[in-house]
């Protein structure tokens, strides 16, 4: 009886093995494509810096995706784990991370048409905020939450795709206020120096 029994176990193991192997396989082999989206984790870092970088980011039509503090990454025709390999990469050389660990993760909708722009550093709830023509500095940073009590709202950095150097800007100026931005721009707010500045 007790040899029937694990008969059956090893068949349903073995089943359950092969089955998970070639999905492992599948998911190994699968290549991202153009205006898909792709879900980034990290780990080996800081909770704050987690928030920054953790999120559904979506790919141009040209296949890159827009990575926080190291710009345009290529991400079409690669494999998830090459994805993450590149992108660990890239944090190293730009010496932002020692040892990151990033997870890339198909994301449930395959298609994601929206344009987003990245808010992060000391705002409420850092992260991907929904673009929309026309949509203003100060709009974006509010749909983040807003400034938190720590941020530096006089000097919060917009980088753009065409230049890697970071533009300052001021909320408390309304011209800078009104700033308007573009597909793909990421935002920080700093946090206020020892002058609570």
């Amino acid at each position: 009886m007790m040899k029937m029994y694990w008969k059956k176990m090893m068949k349903k193991f073995s089943l359950q093995f092969i089955i998970f192997y070639f999905l492992c396989l599948f998911l190994v082999n699968a290549q991202i494509v153009s205006e898909q989206a792709v879900q980034i984790k990290i780990q080996g870092v800081p909770s704050s810096e987690q928030q920054r970088i953790n999120g559904i980011y979506p790919l141009t039509e040209e296949g890159y995706i827009r990575m926080w503090k190291i710009g345009d990454i290529k991400a079409e025709g690669l494999a998830f784990n090459e994805l993450a390999e590149r992108i660990e990469e890239a944090y190293r050389e730009a010496q932002i991370y020692v040892q990151p660990n990033i997870q890339v993760l198909a994301n449930s909708e395959a298609k994601l048409k929206t344009y987003l722009v990245t808010v992060g550093g000391r705002v409420g709830r850092p992260g991907p905020v929904s673009y929309y023509k026309g949509i203003k500095l100060y709009e974006a940073i509010s749909a983040a939450g807003g400034v938190d009590v720590f941020g530096a709202s006089h000097r919060i950095e917009v980088y753009r795709k065409k230049n890697d150097e970071a533009v300052i800007y001021n909320l408390n100026e309304n011209s800078d206020k009104h700033a308007v931005l573009l597909p793909g721009d990421i935002i920080e707010v700093p946090e206020k120096n020892w002058l609570g500045r």
